[in-house]
Parts: C-alpha cells; structure tokens; sequence
C-alpha cells in the first residue's frame, strides 16, 4: 500500500538560482508543452516571455526556427538576444495539433532612462524608481539584469505595462550605456511643438515623425531623444500601437492590467486594446465581480471588424505571492517538481525560471536545476495536494 504525504501545492510563479553550488549545463527548454490558444490559423499573442526553448509566452510554446525577430527595430536578431521578463509581440499560425509557430517576435523597450529616485513601499512590497519622471513598480516578479543593483544615476531599459495610474510595471529592467531616452504611450495635450505622454513634455519640433497618418491626441507612440530640464528633446517619433498588429478575426491572447472598465457596456480595456465580454465568456481564477482597474488578466478570444477584443475566456493573474529561500533537496524532471524544507513546488509551463548565477543561463529549466543549488521562489497558493 503506498504511503502518502499531504503537502501543499504551489505554482511557482519565479524562481531564480542564485548560486549555484553545482555545475549548472543548459538542457534546452523548461517544458514540452505547446500551445493552449483554442483554433487555428493565424494569431497574435502579447505578454512577458517565461522561458525559452524556443520561445514560452502566455502558457503558450513557440517555435521560433524561422521567426523573424526584431528587437528596438532592428530586424534579423536572435532568440540569444531575447531574455526572460521581457515583454513581446508576437505574430503566429496554430495548427490542428495546438502546435504555434512564430512568425514575427517584436520586442522594444517601454521606457529607457536615467533613475533619479529610488523608494520603498513595505506595505506592497514593492520598490518605485523614477525616470524620466515617471514611477516604475519593481516588485517580486521584476527580472533586474544589473550585477551590483540599481542605483540613483543608472541608466535602465524597462520593459512592461502601465496601470490606471500610468504607473509603469516592470517585468523586466536592465541596465544599459545608451544615453538615449525613450518613452512609449498616448499623445496628450498637442500643440506645434510638443506634446506629452502620461505627463511627460516631448518637444518633436526637430524629430523625424513616422506615423500612418498625423500625430493627434490619443495616438499611441514611441519618442526618443535626449532627456534635458524635465523634457524629452525627442529625435524620433514613431507609432508604436499593439492594435496595428489586428486584422479581422484574427485569434488573439493578451495579457495586461485592467486600466479602465465600463461594467453597462460589458467592455474593458488593456495595453489600449477595448476587450468586451458577454455571457459566454468563461472566467478562469476568478469571478466576473473581480474585475476592476488594475486587475491583471489574460484574454483569450478574436478580433472584430472594430478592432475589439471578443474575449472567450478571461484568466485573472495570480499577484498575491510568497517567497521561499532554501537549498534544493530533491528534484523530480517527470512531475516537474523542486523540493525545499519538504514542500513540493511545481514548475509549470508558466513559470519564469531565471538563473542568476555566475553562469547567467537563458535556455535554464528544471533540468539545469541540480540537488543542493540555492533557490528564491515566488509561489501563490493553489490548493492542498496529495502527492505519491
């Protein structure tokens, strides 16, 4: 008769190496999961790569063989040049067999700038930096690329979303030389010379503008420049909306922070996409009366003749989180476990698994993971679980 023992079972949202005592080799992908977009034919997906092999965003696992990849607008990049937390765009097919394959991965960053601030909120556990004037919430999830931390007078490339605040969420920040600022968002407050994205004064008068049509308020772009007394003196001005991507019932699966919501009209909005849902949308992780400004979502559905998001399922994000320090005692590659002080934490298609040790892997999994290794873990309770 097997002996059972109760624990508890958690989806390892995070985990990271932080040294390892053992030799760490890279064994490819985090899993052999594909796709769980429903339908076939072609899709775009938006949301922060979790793991690579080729390429995991949204749950969903890319082949990248013949994807073109374009990273701050330079075509012909790599997969090597890609790294976990990073927010993207990504154009796809699916096939009958739920297998996705890249067409196009595009990357740019959300904001580049010098940090002038750096605070602490203990009540959300979370670190705000200023740049560029803008705050930027680095919280447990946030993959920070810098060797000795951030300080006043970095400089840093942040990828992430907005809140309703206009608060910038990293999912990703590192640091970099370019001097070059950067800012993406909506135009506000236009006149000849300049305009403002989320409070942020651009003077365009010497940019080169590249937009559809003109610049008018409201329309989403990507200045860059030089940052100099509270203004960016920008060089270029470019549209940079994830809605250019739609086309007419093409399947899509975004994911981002709820940043306003009309409950009488049955209809939301994130990443500056409307999302409408109805009596047919299933919910997942959660309950229609859940859904407010700043919740974090991922939804599934197509797009209509408006360019509107018609939302299949609404998956509500996870963000209360735990995190656990310890060695490593035991690994199973067959359930896709890591075991510290007896607990069991399962390693799912949808864990961000970063290694931060000296060998700074980007293909690292489960697999890399060696007995005795040292591992930060974020978890969100699931359920209680029987486990053989």
């Amino acid at each position: 008769m097997p002996v059972f023992n109760t624990c508890f079972k958690r989806s390892a949202l995070l985990i990271s190496a932080i040294a390892a005592i053992s030799t760490i080799v890279a064994c490819g992908a985090n899993s052999d999961q594909t796709a769980d977009i429903s339908g076939t034919g072609q899709a775009v997906i938006s949301g922060p790569i979790s793991g690579f092999g080729s390429i995991i965003v949204n749950g969903v696992h890319f082949n990248t063989d013949d994807a073109n990849i374009n990273i701050d607008e330079v075509h012909g990049r790599t997969q090597q040049d890609l790294h976990v937390g990073q927010w993207v765009t990504i154009l796809a097919t699916m096939n009958d067999d739920g297998e996705a394959t890249a067409k196009s991965v595009e990357y740019d960053e959300t904001l580049k700038g010098r940090i002038t601030a750096i605070s602490s909120d203990t009540l959300s556990k979370t670190t705000r930096l200023t740049a560029l004037d803008q705050i930027i919430i680095v919280d447990a999830l946030t993959i920070v690329d810098s060797d000795d931390g951030l300080a006043v007078g970095d400089i840093i490339a942040v990828s992430g979303i907005y809140d309703a605040e206009g608060q910038l969420h990293a999912s990703y920040i590192a640091e970099t030389l370019d001097i070059e600022s950067e800012i993406q968002g909506n135009i506000s407050d236009l006149n000849e010379n300049t305009f403002q994205i989320n409070g942020l004064t651009i003077d365009y008068r010497v940019a080169h503008i590249e937009v559809e049509e003109k610049l008018k308020n409201g329309l989403f772009v990507e200045a860059e420049g030089l940052f100099f007394n509270n203004v960016l003196i920008a060089n270029s001005v470019q549209q940079e909306a994830l809605a250019d991507e739609f086309s007419t019932n093409l399947r899509a699966e975004i994911e981002g922070l709820v940043t306003s919501i009309d409950k009488a009209a049955n209809s939301f909005n994130i990443q500056g996409i409307t999302v409408r849902y109805d009596n047919n949308t299933e919910f997942s992780d959660g309950e229609l009366d859940m859904l407010d400004v700043n919740t974090e979502v991922e939804v599934e559905g197509h797009i209509n003749a408006s360019g509107q998001l018609i939302a299949d399922s609404i998956e509500f994000e996870l963000t209360d989180t735990d995190e656990i320090k310890g060695l490593v005692e035991a690994i199973d590659t067959t359930l896709n476990t890591v075991t510290i002080d007896g607990i069991h934490y399962w390693v799912t298609i949808e864990t961000i698994i970063s290694d931060e040790s000296s060998a700074e892997l980007q293909l690292f999994s489960i697999q890399d993971i060696r007995l005795g290794d040292f591992l930060v873990i974020q978890t969100t309770l699931n359920q209680i679980a029987v486990v053989l």
